[in-house]
């Protein structure tokens, strides 16, 4: 649950050395296992709050359209795309709730019709979880 573990604290965390752990995550990246390496921010601490987008879509038509409008109000930070009530799930992060309603707006505007319906949730605290530990 590292990611800033170096290759030699790794190799004397395992027993195993630094060449072959390196081979493995270059393995683990060229395979897709390891599609990418990212970090968490915590928008609260720059005085940003985030919201949850919750849209429910009336066909898949329009789902590349939606995602390239969160993309492009350089708030959104997730995406999911779902199964269940809700097809489409954004977390976006700006530093007033004017700026969400101004990226609302906009989306009911652009994607009137397309959408049968949506939610909206302010997050009040994160908990990251890393799930199993398999290094320890």
């Amino acid at each position: 649950n590292n990611a800033r573990m170096s290759i030699a604290e790794i190799s004397n965390k395992l027993g195993e050395p630094g060449q072959k752990i390196a081979y493995r995550i270059g393995r683990l990246e060229e395979s897709g296992i390891i599609s990418f390496y990212s970090c968490e921010m915590n928008y609260g601490l720059l005085g940003m709050e985030s919201i949850i987008f919750c849209v429910s879509l009336k066909d898949f038509k329009s789902f590349d359209k939606m995602l390239y409008f969160f993309d492009s109000t350089n708030a959104a930070i997730y995406a999911y795309k779902l199964l269940g009530a809700y097809d489409l799930v954004v977390e976006v992060s700006a530093p007033n709730p004017s700026s969400f309603r101004d990226i609302l707006s906009e989306f009911k505007q652009q994607f009137s019709g397309v959408y049968s319906d949506y939610q909206t949730h302010r997050v009040i605290q994160k908990h990251p979880l890393y799930g199993p530990q398999t290094c320890d």
